[in-house]
């Protein structure tokens, strides 16, 4: 059940991520040397990341028994509250991945490879104090608990590296979460809509992931289209080779 949950959870932002990760490596050892094109170039690529796995996850947070029901069966819904969890996590430690490669661009492997080994440390004995605590739903929830320890010192290695505050990092992806949050609450208010109806699984679950995706878009095209369309310039200056003119 657990393996399910992970696997379900972690597919979409991995997916998402191998693909804009690709390219973030070749563009960070280009700009390690100029901290301002870093700290722009951290910023869009952490914005275009979570443009697609925040709501993403947000998404399967909310529809998460009805999505292993039609896809799975039944029988594995004990998987969902650990798969609530991990997708939680998954937010986490995108950023966390994306960061870490910044790092590396700016020649911090030591920092790096430091992390790494905390993390062997702290994460065994937070899944198995977790699974102890409350069974595979314990386990799950120790990625997140554990998180912080990893997430938190990378984190302020890169931000002082680059130059970033805080208050510019949150208020870059503000319309991200505001976004997400707006179809966290239109999706709850649609299960309690849906709720006294005997649809099949499956219907609720289309249901759901059309009423989530029309709110997110809608909210973001009306608030936020012009950081939208800097998110596209960016990709096909990239594509193109063309990362200068974006600065």
């Amino acid at each position: 059940m657990y393996r399910m949950a992970i696997n379900l959870a972690s597919a979409p932002a991995e997916k998402i991520s191998m693909l804009i990760m690709r390219t973030a490596g070749p563009l960070f050892a280009n700009v390690q040397s100029e901290a301002a094109l870093a700290r722009r170039y951290f910023l869009i690529l952490a914005d275009t990341l979570s443009l697609v796995v925040v709501p993403a996850m947000v998404g399967l947070i909310m529809v998460a028994p009805e999505a292993i029901q039609v896809v799975l069966g039944a029988k594995w819904l004990p998987a969902a509250t650990p798969m609530i969890w991990l997708a939680v996590y998954m937010i986490v430690t995108t950023m966390s991945t994306l960061a870490g490669q910044v790092l590396v661009s700016q020649r911090q492997t030591q920092f790096t490879m430091r992390m790494a080994l905390l993390n062997c440390v702290v994460m065994p004995v937070a899944l198995v104090a977790g699974a102890y605590w409350k069974g595979m739903s314990g386990a799950a929830a120790a990625w997140i608990i554990a998180s912080p320890v990893i997430f938190v010192p990378t984190s302020i290695k890169l931000f002082r590296r680059i130059e970033l505050t805080w208050g510019d990092f949150f208020i870059s992806l503000w319309p991200i979460f505001a976004s997400a949050t707006a179809m966290g609450i239109a999706l709850a208010g649609m299960r309690f809509w849906i709720s006294p109806y005997a649809w099949p699984a499956a219907t609720r679950l289309a249901i759901e992931v059309v009423a989530g995706a029309g709110v997110y878009g809608l909210v973001f095209m009306v608030f936020f289209r012009e950081k939208l369309v800097r998110y596209f310039r960016f990709l096909i200056g990239l594509r193109g080779g063309k990362t200068g003119e974006m600065a």
